[in-house]
C-alpha cells in the first residue's frame, strides 16, 4: 500500500473537508462577524469573480513581482548554498518586499534582485557532469524567462552563473515521501502560524510564491493546464495582494489550487472551514441529469425525498448558488467539479435552512437542519447490507458482489473462497477502498502484473521527472476464471482508480459506469502562512502503455449513468445493469444493444470501425482527445439494426491516445485508440 497509505489519511482528513479541526481555536464571529450563516452565499454571489478587483497597484508593479516570485524560486531550489538550509530566502524575501514596492526605476528593481540572487553567495562550482535528461521529461524546466528584457545583463549574468553551476542534490527544503514516491516540502514550516489567520501583505505574497514555485518545479501535470501557470500568477498576484479579510486570501488561494485542473487540490485550513460550514444536511445529493437531485434522505427527516430537484437554497436560486461555488471548486474535470460544488452547498453551520425542491407532484419549501458532521454523513452514504455476497439470476448465470468500500485486505480471501466459482464477480467501485487490490491481485492473475507507470518529479533535480514502472502480485498456483465488471462514477477517486487500472487487466473485465475524478497518484502538501494546508498529486500516473489517466479517470466499456426517474424509484441502475447474464455469455437474448471494435489499434494513419446495433437507432461515432475535446466526428446518422464498417483516416492527428466512441439510444461505449506515427 505504500503509493497510498498518506493519501488514504489524507482523504480521511478530507472526508472531514472542512471538518472540526478549527473549532477550538477560531470564534468565528470574533474573526469576521459578516461571513457565518447565509452571509457566506451573499458573499460568494457578490465576489464569484475575484479577478474583477480593482487593484491600486501599477501594472510595472505586479510585473516586478511575477519576476520576482521566478526569480526567488529559481535560487531556492538551484542554488548550492540553499540546499542545507544555512540561509532563510524566505526572511531574505519579506525584508525586500518594501523596496521592490518603492523602487523608482527598473534599474533600481534589478538591484534589489542582484541582491536577492547573491544572498546566498557563490555557488559551488561543479565537480560532475549534469545528467542528460530527454526534453519529454523537463517540461517544468522552461528557464527561457531568463532572457525576458525586464532583466538587466548583471541579472542575467547570475542566474546562468546559478543555472550553469547547477548539479543534482539533496535539498533540506525536497524530499520524497518513499523511495521513488511524490515530493515534499519541509520548509513550509517557515512562517506559519496557526494564530495568524490574516497574515500581512510580504506574507500572502511569500504563500503565493511557495504555492506557485512547487508546482511550477514539481506538479507532475503542468503541462496539461487549461491555463498557462504564468498567466494563473499574473491573475492571481492582485488577488492575494489586495485582499483585505482573512476570507478573501483564502479564497484568492482557492482560485490558485482551481488553476491546477486537480481533484485532489484540496485546501484546508485558515478561515475556510468556518466560511463553509462544518455540518451536512441528514441526506445527500448529486448531479444527476444536469440537476442537483437529492439522493439518498435518513428515516428521520420528513418531507423532501429521493429523487427531488433542488431548486433554490436560503432563497437562492440553485444555478447561481452553483456557479458562485464553482469559481472556487477544484477538480480534474467538469464532472468532478460539479460533485464539488454539490458537497459545498451541502455544508453549512449548525443551523436551520430553507430548501425548495420540485418533484412529480409539484414544488415545496421546507426547513431543514444541518447537523451531521462530516463523518455522520460519510457513514450514511455507505452500504449497509453484506460486503460480499453471491447471487444465480432468473437467465442462469451465477454472480458475485462486492463493496469495496468495506471489504478489507484481511476478507479478501474468505471473499474470493465464497465467490470463486461464480461467473462473474462485480466489483462496486463507486466508493474508496481500503487498500485491498494489493491482495486481489494475487487470486486474479498468476504473475506480477505491470500496473501503472509514474512519472515521478526528481527531488534533487527541479524541473525533471523519470520513469517509474509499478508491478505488484505474485505466482499464485491458480487464479479465478470468471468475468470482472467494474463500477464506477465520479465518486471514484484516485486509490479507487488505481484499483480499477488494476482489475481492467484481467483477461475478463467489464468496466461500466461514467467519468471518474482523474485524480491518480500519491498526494503532497504544502502549508502556507495563515494556516492553510493545500493538496495536489504529487505522481503522475499512466497505464502501462503510457495512456494517461490525470483529468481523464477511468474510461468505462460501457457508459451507464443513474436518472432521476430511478432515484425515485429507489433503484440503483447501474448495478442492475451490471446484473446481465449477457455480459458473461450465458444468454444471448441479453447481449448488450451495441458492440465496437477498431483495428488495427495502435495505427499508423487509417484504422477500421466496426460496430454493431441491434435496433433502428440514431447512431454517433466520434473520435475524442485525451481531455474530451472532439476531433472528428465519423458518423451521426440513423441506422437499421446491423454490423457495419466504417474507417478513420487519422492522418493528421498527432502521436498519442484517443478515444473512439460509440452513442446509440442510451448507451455509450468506448474504445482507447493509439496512433503510433
Amino acid at each position: 500500500m505504500k503509493k497510498f497509505t498518506l493519501l488514504f489519511i489524507c482523504l480521511l482528513i478530507l472526508n472531514l473537508v472542512r471538518g472540526q479541526f478549527m473549532q477550538e481555536t477560531v470564534d468565528t464571529k470574533s474573526v469576521n462577524p459578516d461571513l457565518t450563516g447565509d452571509i457566506r452565499t451573499d458573499f460568494l454571489l457578490e465576489n464569484s469573480n475575484l479577478a474583477n478587483i480593482s487593484s491600486p497597484r501599477t501594472q510595472e508593479y505586479y510585473e516586478r513581482l511575477f519576476y520576482t516570485c521566478k526569480v526567488w524560486g529559481f535560487v531556492k531550489y538551484f542554488h548550492s548554498a540553499t540546499a542545507n538550509c544555512s540561509i532563510n530566502l524566505d526572511s531574505i524575501l519579506i525584508q525586500k518586499m518594501p523596496a521592490i514596492q518603492a523602487a523608482a526605476s527598473n534599474a533600481e528593481f534589478n538591484q534589489i534582485l542582484l541582491d536577492l540572487i547573491n544572498s546566498p553567495g557563490e555557488p559551488a562550482l561543479p565537480t560532475v557532469l549534469l545528467p542528460v535528461v530527454p526534453d519529454s521529461l523537463r517540461y517544468n524546466l522552461n528557464l527561457e524567462w531568463f532572457q525576458d528584457e525586464v532583466f538587466l545583463q548583471t541579472v542575467k549574468d547570475a542566474l546562468d552563473t546559478i543555472n550553469v553551476r547547477f548539479r543534482p542534490q539533496t535539498h533540506c527544503l525536497v524530499g520524497e515521501a518513499f523511495f521513488n514516491g511524490n515530493p515534499t516540502f519541509d520548509n513550509d514550516i517557515l512562517f506559519n502560524s496557526n494564530t495568524v489567520l490574516f497574515p500581512g501583505q510580504s506574507l500572502r505574497i511569500l504563500a503565493l510564491f511557495r504555492y506557485w514555485n512547487v508546482i511550477n518545479y514539481f506538479y507532475p501535470y503542468k503541462n496539461i493546464l487549461d491555463q498557462g501557470w504564468d498567466e494563473t500568477l499574473t491573475e492571481v498576484l492582485p488577488l492575494v495582494t489586495e485582499a483585505q479579510s482573512a476570507i478573501e486570501y483564502n479564497l484568492a488561494i482557492l482560485v490558485l489550487a482551481k488553476r491546477i485542473n486537480d481533484s485532489h487540490a484540496f485546501t484546508t485550513g485558515g478561515m475556510l472551514t468556518p466560511f463553509f460550514g462544518t455540518f451536512y444536511p441528514r441526506f445527500t445529493a448529486a448531479s444527476i441529469e444536469n440537476e442537483t437531485v437529492i439522493t439518498k434522505v435518513h428515516s428521520s427527516i420528513f418531507g423532501v425525498k429521493a429523487g427531488d430537484i433542488i431548486r433554490s437554497v436560503d432563497g437562492v436560486e440553485i444555478d447561481a448558488l452553483r456557479d458562485s461555488i464553482a469559481s472556487y471548486t477544484r477538480g480534474s474535470n467538469e464532472a468532478a467539479v460539479s460533485d464539488n460544488v454539490v458537497d459545498d452547498i451541502l455544508l453549512g453551520p449548525n443551523d436551520s435552512f430553507n430548501i425548495t425542491v420540485e418533484n412529480e407532484n409539484g414544488v415545496f419549501e421546507y426547513t431543514l437542519q444541518r447537523n451531521w458532521s462530516p463523518i455522520n454523513q460519510y457513514n450514511f452514504q455507505l452500504n449497509t447490507g453484506p460486503v460480499w455476497f453471491d447471487t444465480i439470476m432468473d437467465q442462469g448465470c451465477n454472480f458475485g458482489y462486492v463493496d469495496m468500500a468495506r471489504l478489507t485486505a484481511t476478507q479478501v480471501g474468505n471473499m474470493m473462497t465464497n465467490l470463486w466459482n461464480t461467473d462473474a464477480i462485480i466489483f462496486d467501485i463507486r466508493n474508496y477502498p481500503q487498500g485491498t487490490l494489493w491482495t486481489l491481485v494475487n487470486y486474479l492473475f498468476k504473475q506480477p502484473i505491470h500496473i501503472a507507470s509514474f512519472t515521478v518529479p526528481d527531488n534533487q533535480y527541479p524541473g525533471t521527472l523519470f520513469w517509474y514502472d509499478e508491478f505488484i502480485g505474485s505466482y499464485p498456483a491458480e487464479a479465478y476464471q470468471g468475468k470482472l465488471i467494474i463500477l464506477f462514477d465520479i465518486r471514484t477517486i484516485s486509490q479507487a482508480e488505481y484499483t480499477c487500472m488494476g482489475l481492467e487487466q484481467h483477461p475478463g473485465s467489464i468496466k461500466i459506469g461514467s467519468q471518474t475524478m482523474g485524480a491518480d497518484g500519491n498526494v503532497s502538501i504544502v502549508y502556507l502562512p495563515g494556516n492553510i494546508t493545500a493538496y495536489f498529486t504529487g505522481l503522475g500516473t499512466f497505464y502501462p502503455d503510457y495512456s494517461p489517466t490525470q483529468r481523464i479517470g477511468i474510461v468505462p466499456d460501457i457508459e451507464f449513468k443513474p436518472t432521476i426517474e430511478g432515484i425515485r424509484q429507489g433503484k440503483d441502475e447501474v448495478l442492475d445493469y451490471a446484473f446481465n447474464c449477457a455480459l458473461v455469455g450465458i444468454n444471448n437474448l441479453m447481449v448488450p444493444n451495441e458492440n465496437l471494435n477498431v483495428f488495427p489499434n495502435p495505427f499508423l494513419t487509417i484504422t477500421r470501425v466496426e460496430y454493431s446495433i441491434s435496433q433502428n437507432s440514431k447512431v454517433t461515432i466520434e473520435i475524442h482527445d485525451v481531455n474530451g475535446k472532439i476531433v472528428s466526428t465519423l458518423l451521426d446518422k440513423t441506422q437499421p439494426a446491423g454490423k457495419y464498417t466504417i474507417y478513420f483516416d487519422g492522418s493528421e492527428l498527432p502521436t498519442g491516445v484517443f478515444y473512439c466512441r460509440l452513442k446509440t439510444g442510451n448507451q455509450v461505449m468506448t474504445k482507447k485508440i493509439i496512433k503510433i506515427w
